[in-house]
């Protein structure tokens, strides 16, 4: 998502020195993996770069892992140790996630959680750091630079919704959740995962 990401990066002035173009649809989840993985392959083989830093657990993470790995490259974890009781929920995330971690170097994961998810899938402890959420961090940043939107009670709520598995009933359901606390004056809204 070339666009997505420059858009992405733009508020904190960073400009990619590289730009993979995106595979020209119809092309399969494998057939993805395979044209990044080989794409991200003849990057590193051409620049020089020591070590490789992925972020998450999107196919274009878990080809970055694959590529680092086969041009023996260090390669970096960032959101490392994420985990659902279901392997399949979210897919394909849940799989890349415990994919790239018998790959990568270093796990820089973002909860307590995480690490102790990647101590039992036998990662040494030397190679953890817990670091936060980076989408926690930006969201921070990006507050402090800006007036944030004005809300009737001084509070802002702010919902990540983006995966797939959360659109149609399930996105209504936790809108009209949330609307019905935003209703109530005294009700507290926790923190819930989606």
């Amino acid at each position: 998502h070339p666009a997505m990401v420059r858009h992405t990066l733009a508020p904190w002035g960073v400009q990619p020195d590289l730009e993979l173009p995106s595979p020209q649809p119809p092309v399969s989840l494998s057939g993805t993996v395979r044209w990044l993985r080989d794409r991200v392959r003849a990057a590193l083989r051409t620049s020089g770069v020591h070590a490789l830093v992925v972020q998450g657990d999107t196919s274009t993470a878990y080809a970055g892992a694959l590529a680092a790995r086969a041009e023996g490259r260090m390669l970096v974890h960032v959101e490392a140790g994420l985990r659902t009781a279901d392997p399949m929920r979210p897919f394909p995330e849940e799989l890349f996630r415990r994919r790239i971690a018998p790959l990568a170097d270093w796990h820089y994961a973002p909860t307590a959680s995480a690490a102790a998810n990647l101590r039992q899938e036998g990662i040494a402890e030397a190679r953890i750091l817990v670091t936060g959420n980076t989408g926690v961090d930006a969201l921070r940043l990006a507050l402090a630079e800006c007036t944030p939107p004005a809300a009737a009670d001084g509070r802002l709520l702010v919902l990540t919704l983006h995966r797939r598995e959360n659109y149609g009933p399930r996105l209504e359901h936790v809108c009209q959740a949330v609307l019905s606390h935003r209703r109530r004056p005294s009700a507290k809204i926790g923190r819930a995962h989606v």
